[in-house]
């Protein structure tokens, strides 16, 4: 499903879920009016970037479903380097936990919603936003875009790309069973690992070296004292003193 804007392409594709037979479909639009990033932030989408939100209905037994981030970044960072090799040089990286980076700066962004079926089975909506023509620039970090990078490619080529991406990652994710390879591809792209890092979460802020992304996908931070405090959700600032 396709569309010139929407409100929230999240929102249009639980709609449609709800609704039944929506098991694997996209929404995608060119600009959202009403876009959400993670912890209740709005997500800007200008006319030109790309919008796009996966309906999965995943098995009620389905282990660690909150993976589909790292799934969905594999995805985009696959397909932002597919595109690369018929342009210019650029760097993808993948920042804990959810951004994909370019050149060190943010290009695009996942949020999961997930919501439980009456059939216990779960319903998952990944949705992916990517600054094809423009970033906004009124950030506390920087952000660009494929247009600024001198990628030449439209919202509608940055989908088939990504769509095709995704294909193989899920393919590999298998329901879970597939987790420490997706896990392996992921820590192989991060960025930061053994820098200086603060992370804010909802009451308080851990500042240590970034030392690993564990088993369950979580963010290990060592701190001076020699404890390692397992971070499941936060954000991330680098070369933290």
């Amino acid at each position: 499903m396709g569309f010139a804007t929407l409100a929230s392409t999240n929102s249009s594709a639980m709609e449609a879920a709800r609704e039944g037979n929506a098991d694997r479909l996209w929404v995608a639009s060119l600009a959202q009016s009403k876009g959400r990033g993670r912890r209740g932030r709005v997500w800007q989408s200008e006319a030109g970037n790309l919008a796009a939100s996966l309906v999965n209905i995943l098995p009620k037994n389905v282990a660690d479903p909150s993976l589909l981030s790292f799934v969905a970044a594999l995805a985009v960072v696959n397909a932002l380097e597919a595109i690369n090799m018929r342009s210019v040089s650029a760097r993808f990286e993948l920042k804990w936990p959810n951004d994909v980076l370019a050149n060190g700066a943010k290009i695009a962004g996942i949020l999961l919603e997930a919501e439980r079926l009456k059939s216990g089975d779960m319903l998952i909506v990944t949705g992916i936003g990517v600054n094809v023509k423009t970033a906004p620039g009124d950030l506390p970090y920087a952000a660009t875009s494929l247009a600024q990078l001198g990628i030449d490619i439209d919202a509608q080529g940055m989908f088939e790309a990504l769509s095709d991406a995704w294909v193989a990652v899920f393919d590999l994710w298998n329901n879970g069973a597939g987790k420490a390879q997706i896990l392996d591809q992921w820590r192989a792209r991060a960025t930061g690992i053994g820098q200086r890092v603060a992370v804010k979460r909802a009451h308080d802020q851990v500042a240590g070296i970034f030392e690993a992304i564990d088993g369950q996908g979580q963010l290990v931070v060592r701190q001076k004292s020699g404890q390692a405090i397992i971070i499941t959700a936060g954000d991330v600032f680098f070369n933290h003193i």
